[in-house]
């Protein structure tokens, strides 16, 4: 129980251009960039699913990269803003068993990308 491992939310991410209606799919989280397209701001969203455990568990939120400014949301609940240094933070109140969804809002213009994105399951004290 003390080794969890962690849920990676690096793959299967939507695209909402605030520009545009139709939504882009995004198969990896790391190889997506606004500094790399001239668009506008827009909305990364990504379904992942909780089921139950044996055991009482916390979860944490684990961004080891993103774009300066990015604001990131849990089942619309806004949880933060990434800075310069990686981020975490614990989600536990914000998600519930089954589906959730992860959000991060980028503002254009923004630099910096998406890296090590994932949930942490840590056990109760």
């Amino acid at each position: 129980m003390d080794n969890l491992q962690a849920v990676d939310l690096n793959a299967n991410w939507q695209c909402e251009y605030a520009d545009e209606d139709v939504p882009m799919v995004v198969p990896a989280l790391n190889q997506w960039g606004l500094d790399h397209q001239a668009r506008a701001s827009c909305w990364l969203r990504h379904v992942f699913l909780l089921t139950a455990l044996d055991f009482c568990v916390s979860y944490l939120l684990m961004v080891d990269s993103a774009p300066e400014q990015a604001q990131i949301y849990v089942n619309g609940e806004r949880i933060g803003v990434f800075g310069a240094a990686s981020f975490e933070a614990d989600i536990t109140n914000f998600v519930a068993l089954g589906e959730n969804e992860l959000a991060f809002w980028v503002a254009s213009p923004s630099s910096g990308a998406f890296n090590g994105v994932r949930l942490q399951p840590v056990p109760c004290e």
